[in-house]
């Protein structure tokens, strides 16, 4: 998947405060194939987290 330039810094700045703060971020966005075809897609990323509860990772589900 490559950034499509749809979405402004903004979009992506809140995406960040929210998953790193632990929180499941979920929106449609535009995405665009390697050719350069756009394409709408439901996305949610889900923290993963530690016994802790530090955040290890994120998984993304389209």
């Amino acid at each position: 998947m490559l950034k499509s330039g749809e979405q402004d810094d903004a979009f992506y700045a809140d995406l960040w405060e929210q998953i790193t703060a632990g929180d499941v971020w979920e929106a449609e966005l535009t995405n665009q194939t390697k050719q350069g075809e756009l394409y709408e897609v439901n996305q949610k990323v889900i923290p993963v987290t530690n016994t802790r509860g530090n955040i290890t990772q994120f998984v993304a589900i389209l």
